[in-house]
């Protein structure tokens, strides 16, 4: 078995290169609300040309049951809805600069969106959670596990619900 000696300048690189790392850890622990070093976020709802670009689409879908409680409404904003699936992806950033990123892609889920181009604040609750901003629920509510069911409805600018969906067997 051969012995790795360090000379004295490649001592003092790794000794000064864990202490940064060390640092760095425990100040952005400091730093950061919650105590965190890694921070773990959701994409926003795009359209569905960007998710096409990001290669994250997978399929356009249409509920399997539909509740217009508000006619007017819901007419108004039906042709500019754009429902579909895309993967369920997170990315996760680490520590206070967060210049490290790593995306995070989970088999077993799907992204459930429901996008309004247009907006004029519009809100989506799915199964009875937190309603969301239409197009910018940075959330983990739109994921779902392939094969469930869900209950969405959109709610307007007074959270007033206009339509209620059902999608059954969600992504198979």
């Amino acid at each position: 078995m051969r012995k790795v000696v360090l000379k004295k300048g490649s001592q003092i690189f790794l000794v000064t290169s864990i202490t940064i790392v060390i640092l760095y850890i425990l100040i952005s622990m400091w730093i950061i609300p919650g105590g965190k070093f890694i921070y773990t976020y959701y994409p926003t709802q795009t359209p569905i040309n960007v998710a096409k670009d990001k290669g994250s689409f997978i399929k356009e879908i249409s509920p399997s049951n539909i509740n217009i409680i508000d006619s007017l409404s819901y007419f108004r904003i039906k042709n500019d809805l754009s429902i579909y699936l895309c993967k369920d992806l997170s990315y996760r950033r680490y520590g206070f600069f967060q210049f490290l990123k790593r995306e995070i892609e989970n088999p077993d889920f799907v992204c459930l969106n429901i996008v309004k181009s247009n907006i004029d604040i519009l809100y989506v609750q799915y199964d009875n959670l937190l309603p969301v901003v239409m197009g910018d629920s940075n959330s983990d509510f739109k994921f779902f596990k392939i094969g469930s069911n869900a209950i969405v409805k959109i709610l307007d600018k007074n959270r007033k619900e206009i339509v209620r969906m059902y999608f059954s067997n969600l992504g198979k």
